[in-house]
C-alpha cells in the first residue's frame, strides 16, 4: 500500500521538486499551493493532481486545508514541512523580522499543530528547516538564520509532545542545495567565478546539494519503523557546518 505525503509550500521551488521525486517513487503526494493559478499550472506542466489549496500563515485557511486532506487521503503516513524561505527586500528592520519570523517559524509550527491530528499513528512529521539554523554564516540573513533556529528548537522539545502518539518529528537541516531556480541557480548565472570559489572554500566535499540528497534522507526517515529516530536535526551540507 502506498504510503501517503502532503507538503506543504510545495507549489514550486524544493518542495515541488521533492513532491516530483516522491511521486516518482510511489509514495501518494498531497500538493500545497497558495492560489488556483498556481493549482492550474501544476495540474497542466507537472501531472500533479492531489493539490491543496491554502496559505498556510492563516488560521482558516489551514483549517480549509485541514477539510480537502481527509476528502482526498482521510488521513496521512508523512507531513513534510516545507514552507518558509526569504522575503524579496529583507532588511534590518522589524518589519523584516516579522514576515521571516511568520514566513518560516510560525507557519511551519502551525502546521504541525492543525495537521499533526491527521497523521497516522506511528506516522512521521518532517520540517525542511537550514544549517543557518544551526550556527553562523556569513552572508546569511540574520533574521533567517534566526527564524530557522527556532525551528529546529521547536523540533527538538515538540517531539516528546508527538511520542506520546506514536508519531515522530525531525528536521532535515540542508546546506547549498543546488536545482532549477533555487538561489545558487540564480546567484551562478550571475557570478560563475565567486560561486565556485565560495563552495570551494566552504564545502569540504566541494560540490553543491542536491534535491536527492534531501529526498534520500526522507526515505530514510519515512522507512524507520520503531520511531526511534525523533527529534534528530539531520545535517547535509557536504561538512561546511563545523559545530559539534
Amino acid at each position: 500500500m502506498k504510503k501517503k505525503i502532503f507538503i506543504t509550500g510545495s507549489g514550486s521551488g524544493l518542495g515541488l521538486f521533492l513532491a516530483q521525486k516522491l511521486k516518482e517513487d510511489n509514495y501518494e503526494v498531497i500538493v500545497n499551493v497558495r492560489n488556483q493559478k498556481n493549482k492550474k499550472k501544476l495540474i497542466k506542466y507537472f501531472h500533479l493532481k492531489n493539490i491543496v489549496v491554502a496559505d498556510l500563515n492563516d488560521e482558516k485557511s489551514r483549517k480549509l486545508a485541514s477539510k480537502q486532506i481527509k476528502k482526498i487521503f482521510n488521513s496521512i503516513d508523512v507531513m513534510i514541512c516545507n514552507a518558509g524561505g526569504n522575503i524579496k527586500k529583507n532588511s534590518n528592520t522589524s518589519n523584516s523580522w516579522k514576515k521571516i519570523i511568520d514566513k518560516n517559524f510560525w507557519t511551519t509550527v502551525n502546521s504541525v499543530l492543525d495537521f499533526e491530528k491527521l497523521v497516522k499513528r506511528n506516522g512521521k512529521i518532517i520540517c525542511i528547516s537550514s544549517i543557518c539554523g544551526k550556527e553562523y554564516l556569513d552572508g546569511a540573513p540574520i533574521n533567517y538564520s534566526v527564524a530557522k533556529s527556532a525551528v529546529n528548537a521547536f523540533v527538538k522539545f515538540y517531539s516528546h509532545n508527538l511520542s506520546k502518539s506514536n508519531k515522530s518529528l525531525n528536521a532535515i537541516l540542508p546546506g547549498n542545495l543546488m536545482f532549477k531556480d533555487s538561489v545558487w541557480d540564480k546567484k551562478i548565472k550571475k557570478n560563475k567565478k565567486n560561486v565556485i570559489n565560495y563552495i570551494k572554500k566552504n564545502v569540504p566535499i566541494n560540490r553543491f546539494g542536491s534535491v536527492d540528497d534531501i529526498v534520500n534522507v526522507i526515505s530514510y526517515i519515512i522507512n524507520q519503523k520503531n520511531n526511534f529516530l525523533n527529534g534528530s536535526l539531520i545535517t547535509i551540507d557536504g561538512g561546511q557546518t563545523k559545530s559539534l
